[in-house]
Formats: structure tokens, sequence, C-alpha cells
């Protein structure tokens, strides 16, 4: 005597019991497998392990350790219920109904109709909870009293064990924040090449992957909406509602399938004020129900409503329907669609993140586009770490001014775009020449450039690397005017003047709109020293000179002022010979 070979595909402690129990109807006389062989067979693999039965039932060395792990759950379960497995089994088997039908020798037990439905039944709870052994346990003792001879009775102190033991197993209640899958449980889960997964469950599994895949936004909303017709083939409509960023509006983002999208918007504003999921039918609700009117004109007769919601933010809601009469929807399919709701509001969450963050990492380049690539990059750490922040600090900086000599004059001749072009072509040349001084570009100023070095970060070389770049823009203007000259551009000359000084330096403003800024004495004078310098040259003041009077050969001038009498002042002449 033995079971059909072809046994439902289970985890190994399933299996077992499969072999116990239809041994128990062979034994019993019975041509199938009833659920009452399969609750008998349950019960006995308490005595295979005991006995270490394993060849008997065909169990291989390196299922044993998996049968007992499973067993030892169906024991913890039983335990925290307060239900003597065995002696359920003893008396289930007192009342298993006996027959004298003479069964052939090579007979083949096979599954009733009954026990087929177990198993289906007991795989769709097996996948929520995760326990194969215990869910087809609880589902037996729930079927307990339709499952023995009609006039045997159980027990009646089974009674309360076997209520708390489908209390222990039930699914977890129906809401908008329900957590369907316990990550915290510590037993050894089976290997995944044991585990069947159904045709919902692996769209469920996939569905993650299929919205990373999407090339864009939208697509990722038009993939999530898609996909709930493939888990709900009953249904006909799918629909996405998300909150609009500058009201607290509903708008529609995507529907399926292509044409009038039907929702209610009265219940979705009120499930996603409730953060729970509900379904909805005409037979339940009444015509002053929330949504009730709506959707009985669209001639709904079934829906299902989730919230769109991570991280405490609401984001909207996710909808299906059908006008089918003979379809509805089940408590277990809403408890699929928060799951789906539940992975389609992190991708969602999860993109809004991204993309206000792009929006604030454009922002802070734009505001440190006045840095140097170098310095740029020790600011956007700074930004990362929190610390670019509010406030200045005083020391002694080099202060570059340049402006362009006759501006004025040679522009009021010129077409506004043309001034504009040349402008930005000296500009450019002028500020890389500053960047690869490390120096900080503070501001604009018409036709003028300030710079600093030596801020916002110190630098013991700044009087040299400010000298450097003053140089290199003198040059970056020669080679410009050379090559506008062959296009028949007009051309222009530079002075520049530079100062040391202490200076406030940092960033100013609101944290809504943050700048960096130099303040102080220094750069009035560097701007005074700049307008004596002549087209070509460099005038350098004498606090600055201090620094560098070894690195360059300069000519004496002197810098007259209205209030504060003549200043020193030097012409830088050329760079001193490398000794």
């Amino acid at each position: 005597m033995m079971a059909e070979q072809n046994m439902p595909p289970f985890s190994e402690g399933v299996k077992l019991a499969w072999r116990l129990a239809a041994e128990e109807a062979v034994h019993a006389g019975q041509p199938q497998i009833d659920p009452i062989h399969l609750l008998l067979g349950i019960c006995g693999v308490e005595r295979a392990i005991r006995e270490e039965a394993w060849e008997r039932y065909a169990v291989s060395l390196s299922r044993i350790p998996s049968v007992k792990e499973e067993w030892a759950e169906v024991h913890d379960a039983a335990g925290m219920a307060g239900l003597d497995v065995v002696h359920l089994r003893r008396e289930v088997r007192a009342r298993l109904p006996q027959t004298s039908m003479a069964l052939p020798a090579n007979h083949v037990a096979k599954r009733s109709e009954a026990a087929r439905g177990v198993f289906d039944r007991g795989e769709q709870r097996a996948a929520q909870s995760g326990r194969p052994l215990v869910s087809l346990l609880d589902l037996l003792t729930s079927l307990l009293p339709t499952i023995v001879d009609k006039d045997a009775t159980i027990p009646g102190h089974f009674g309360g064990a076997l209520h708390k033991l489908e209390s222990l197993m039930a699914p977890p209640p129906v809401s908008g924040v329900t957590l369907l899958l316990d990550a915290t449980r510590s037993a050894v889960q089976p290997p995944l090449k044991d585990l069947k997964t159904t045709p919902r469950e692996a769209l469920f599994y996939d569905l993650p992957l299929q919205m990373a895949s999407a090339p864009n936004y939208q697509a990722m909303l038009d993939c999530a909406v898609s996909s709930l017709l493939k888990f709900f083939p009953s249904a006909d409509h799918g629909v996405m509602l998300l909150r609009d960023r500058g009201s607290s509006s509903l708008l529609l983002q995507a529907h399926v399938p292509a044409g009038e999208p039907s929702a209610s918007m009265e219940l979705a504003e009120h499930v996603l004020r409730q953060n729970s999921a509900v379904i909805w039918n005409p037979a339940a609700a009444a015509a002053s129900d929330i949504g009730a009117r709506s959707l009985i004109g669209m001639q709904t007769q079934c829906a299902m409503y989730a919230p769109l919601s991570w991280q405490n933010e609401r984001l909207g809601v996710l909808c299906v329907d059908t006008r089918r009469p003979a379809r509805a929807f089940s408590p277990e399919d809403l408890r699929l669609f928060i799951a789906i709701a539940h992975h389609v509001a992190l991708a969602i969450y999860s993109q809004k993140q991204t993309r206000e963050l792009q929006a604030q990492n454009l922002l802070l380049q734009r505001l440190l586009t006045h840095f140097s690539p170098k310095v740029r990059q020790r600011l956007l750490e700074r930004a990362g770490r929190g610390r670019l922040t509010l406030g200045g600090e005083r020391s002694e900086v080099s202060i570059l001014f340049s402006d362009i000599r006759g501006f004025t004059k040679m522009s009021a001749g010129m077409e506004p775009d043309d001034v504009v072009d040349m402008l930005n072509h000296y500009f450019a040349a002028l500020v890389d020449a500053i960047f690869r001084c490390e120096g900080t570009v503070d501001k604009f100023i018409g036709d003028a450039i300030l710079a600093v070095f030596g801020s916002p970060d110190a630098d013991a070389e700044q009087h040299r690397h400010a000298l450097h770049a003053a140089l290199a823009m003198q040059e970056a203007v020669q080679r410009l005017n050379a090559e506008r000259k062959t296009r028949n551009l007009p051309t222009c000359e530079i002075g520049i003047g530079v100062h040391s000084g202490e200076v406030l330096h940092g960033f100013v403003g609101t944290q809504e709109r943050l700048e960096f800024t130099v303040v102080g004495d220094a750069v009035n004078r560097a701007s005074r020293f700049c307008a004596a310098a002549g087209a070509n040259e460099i005038i350098v003041s004498a606090e600055f000179l201090k620094h560098v009077w070894r690195d360059v050969e300069v000519e004496a001038r002197e810098v007259p002022t209205k209030h504060e009498g003549t200043w020193s002042a030097f012409r830088v002449v050329r760079l001193k010979a490398a000794r």
C-alpha cells in the first residue's frame, strides 16, 4: 500500500505527514486519503521522529533537519495553545470511520476531493505564515467538527485549545498599515528550492524589479497600475491617485485600461485620511455611504481602495474595481492589495526623495559655482556632513579686483547681445585662471571681478596663488585678444589690483538664500588699487608685497586718495627667474 507518487509539492514535513496519512487510510481500509487521515498523519510526525523511521517513510538524511524544524514549530504552536497533539491523535483515531473493504496489495492511496481542497487552502495559509506544517494543522483542526464521523464527538476540553490555536495562526487584521510578512522570526526558513511559488506570489516578488527597471517616473507609475489587472483578473479598472505638490487634492496619475478612469474621489479621500484599506460593494453600502453615489453611478459591483503611505507621508490612493455582477474581491485579495500598495508607496517615496535630493544638489552646485573645483568638493563634503552653515570668520585673505579698461565707452557703440557675448568670453578665461590658482570668485560687478584667496578655507600659499592668478589673467586676455582680432571682434584690456588684509568672510543670508561674501576695509582698498592700474597692469599693495617680494620684480607707484593721503603701491613687472 502506498501514497500516490505525485504528492503535493510542499515542505518536507508536510510530505512526511502525507505518507503517514496514506498509511492511516490504508490501515482503516479507506481507498482515498481524507482530511481526517491527514490530521492523523501530522499528529504522527512526532512518532516518526522519535522512532527515527526515516527509511520507512523515504526521508533522506539531508531532509531530516528540515522535518525536525517543522515539527518544533508545531510543538511550539500547540504548546502555546495548550493542545496535546499526541492526545488529540488518540481521540481522533478512536473516532476514525472503519470499513471492511479489502484493498488490493498494489493499491495507491490518492487524495479525495476534500483533501485536495485542504491542500489548496493550506498552501495559501502557508504562503502567509511561512510555516507549512503548522498552517495545515491549524486548518484541519478548524475543520475537525466536519471531518470526523458526524455521530462522534470530540471531547469538550479540546475546544478551547483548538480555538486558541486558530487565533494564533489567524492572518493579521485588514488595515491600511498591516504588516503582512513577519521579518522577526528567528526560525530557520526552508530552502528556496523547496518552496512552491504561486503565480500571484511570482508577480508580487517581481513587481519591485519591474518598477525599478522603468525608464522614468511616469513609466514606473504606469507599470504599477497595469500590474493590478494581472494580480486581480476579475478587476476591470485600475487607478492611481497622488497628492498634488501644490495642494492637498488628489490628481489622476495613471489608470488602466485606456479611456475613462473609474474611481470615487470621495472614497479615495476618505481612505487616505483614515489610512486604511476597504472593500466596497453595493449590497453592503447604503446610498448615503461615502462614495456610494458615484460608485453606483459608474455601475461598480465591487471595488478595493488602499492608501499609498510611507514614512508617515500619505502619498495617494490605489484603486481597482469590477463592473461584472458575479465578481467580488475577498479579504485575501485585500491583504494582497495592501501589500502591493506598500511596494508602490515605497517606490514613489524613493523617487520623490531622489528628485528632491537632485534638486537640492543642483541648487548647491549653483551656489558653489564661484569656487574652484577643489574648494567646491571640500564644501560639498562639508555640506554632506551638515557643516555648511550660516556664519563668517575673521582672518587675513588676499583680495583681487580686475576691471576692463574703457568698457563704458567701448560698449556704448555695441549691440547689447554683443556686449554680453564679449563679457562672457573674457569672464570664462579669467575665472578659469582664478580657479587654477585656488581662488574664489566672490562676485561679478558689471565688467569687474572680485576674487578672494585664502577663503573659505585657509590657504598658506594664498599670496603666491593670488600673484600667479593675476599674471595668468593678463596672459589669458592677451591670448583672447589675438584670437578675437583674427575674427574682427572688439578686444579689451584689464587692470588688476591685489591687496591683503583682515576681512569677515563666510556664508551670509538665510537658510533659503545662502551666499558667500567678504566684507571689510581690505576689499575697498583692493578696489582702489585696481582703479589705479592701467591697461595690462597689475598693482599690488605694500601689505601684499611683503609676502611675495622674493618672487616678483616691481616698480614703485603711488595711489592718491581723497581722504587718506597717498598710498604706497607697486606695479608688477615680471616674475623673478627661478634660483
